[in-house]
């Protein structure tokens, strides 16, 4: 009869025997080996052995695996003392890191790339629209142009048929680089390369809530530096200038707008009469005149603005229209 507890070593049957005082570990002896000691046992419906010099050893482990069995379970049997040095190894070189992590994050870099699976760049953009769409970007505001040319057109024309997973922070730093205004061919001011950045950071970081990829490089591209002496501030004398040129023209009234109302000039571009209180001296702006695509109502603008404003010819809001602008 067999025990799971463990008997002195004094008390080890004879050597030759096949009972040990452990389930499931069976003891031999084989007299030609040069570790004639033997320790046999079952996992998995396999068959396991490890063979030792000497009697005492051979008890030691046995007892050893006995009582790690009782603690952790029977999967112990199948330690492998290779592939413990190997997650050392690995531990050294991670340091504190979780190698769990680690793992998961080279899985989805390495493993969508090794299997032929993953969401194209070009699909995920697509989703990404759609998804914007529905929430809170409606079409034919600003916001969603810029995310179309942004995304759909300039980045989807050079990483589209790459899978997400695939693309890193250096090719999004060199995409950015080689970015050209398509009107002059030169480099593209760092204002529009900051807007370009920031609008693929919002793009990886939402496929990463959705589970497309796993982590977001994108966030390891740095901010574009912009210099603040770029910004062009026109001097009094030239704004004067430009209203007394401006006058009696048409874009008059939608220049004031944007120069005493803090309109943007897509916003005054689209600015209908009907859209001005001068009463009440207030701006209604329709979801569609507005970038949010959401209705706004702006008062507390300066009396000159309504002064502009009541001046202009009514050929301002009947003539002009936002491409025009």
């Amino acid at each position: 009869m067999t025990t799971n507890r463990p008997l002195p070593v004094d008390a080890i049957r004879p050597p030759k025997s096949k009972c040990s005082p452990f389930t499931g570990i069976h003891f031999e002896h084989r007299e030609d080996k040069p570790n004639p000691f033997v320790m046999r046992w079952r996992h998995g419906g396999r068959r396991k052995f490890k063979a030792f010099a000497s009697e005492i050893d051979r008890w030691r482990a046995a007892e050893s695996m006995n009582a790690k069995r009782e603690e952790h379970g029977r999967s112990v049997l199948t330690f492998d003392p290779a592939g413990w040095r190997e997650y050392q190894d690995a531990k050294a070189i991670v340091g504190a890191a979780d190698l769990r992590v680690i793992c998961r994050e080279w899985a989805d870099r390495n493993g969508h790339r090794l299997r032929h699976v993953g969401i194209l760049t070009s699909d995920a953009i697509e989703k990404y629209l759609k998804l914007r769409h529905a929430e809170d970007v409606r079409e034919r505001t600003d916001t969603y142009r810029q995310l179309d040319m942004h995304l759909a057109r300039r980045f989807s024309a050079a990483f589209g048929k790459e899978r997400l997973a695939d693309i890193t922070a250096d090719q999004i730093r060199a995409w950015l680089a080689a970015l050209k205004d398509p009107d002059t061919g030169e480099p593209m001011a760092p204002v529009t390369l900051r807007n370009h950045r920031k609008n693929v950071l919002v793009f990886f970081k939402r496929a990463v809530e959705e589970g497309w990829i796993g982590t977001n490089v994108a966030a390891k591209v740095k901010p574009i530096q912009v210099d603040e002496e770029d910004g062009v501030v026109m001097p009094p004398e030239h704004v004067r200038a430009l209203f007394e040129a401006n006058r009696n023209e048409p874009v008059v009234g939608r220049l004031a707008l944007e120069a005493f109302g803090g309109l943007r000039a897509s916003s005054a571009g689209r600015i209908q009469r009907e859209h001005l209180d001068f009463d009440a001296q207030g701006i209604t702006m329709p979801g569609r005149v507005h970038k949010s695509g959401r209705r706004k109502y702006r008062q507390g603008h300066p009396d000159v603005l309504w002064e502009w404003l009541r001046a202009a010819p009514a050929s301002c809001w009947t003539d002009i229209t936002p491409a025009a602008y």
